[in-house]
């Protein structure tokens, strides 16, 4: 807890430091993972979900998922990934949780 405290704060006060302009997620955008299987094109939009978008956005302009690996797959289900090589820098940003999305017809999602 004492490790993800500071580095919160070091984050902080680097923002303070330097004014720089916030980054401005786009609507709609599309990503390509390469993979030793071949490509994959996730299509992500704020409209589905803004906070999950502006958190994916997030961690891939800080390249958080490059060198990643798929950890469960399930042909015409699921394909999950997410898990940071490092798990100290997947830690931090598992506490880092984000606020669920509200539902369309503007009842909060279950948790």
């Amino acid at each position: 807890m004492r490790f993800l405290t500071v580095a919160v704060l070091g984050l902080l006060l680097a923002g303070c430091a330097e004014k720089k302009a916030p980054v401005v997620v786009p609507d709609n955008f599309h990503v390509r993972f390469t993979t030793s299987a071949g490509d994959i094109v996730v299509e992500a939009r704020k409209e589905w979900s803004a906070r999950g978008v502006e958190r994916f956005y997030e961690l891939l302009l800080m390249k958080y998922f490059d060198e990643g690996r798929f950890f469960r797959v399930v042909p015409g289900f699921i394909a999950q990934f997410g898990v940071h090589k490092d798990f100290k820098t997947h830690g931090i940003w598992r506490e880092l949780f984000i606020l669920d999305d509200k539902r369309s017809d503007n009842r909060q999602a279950e948790r």
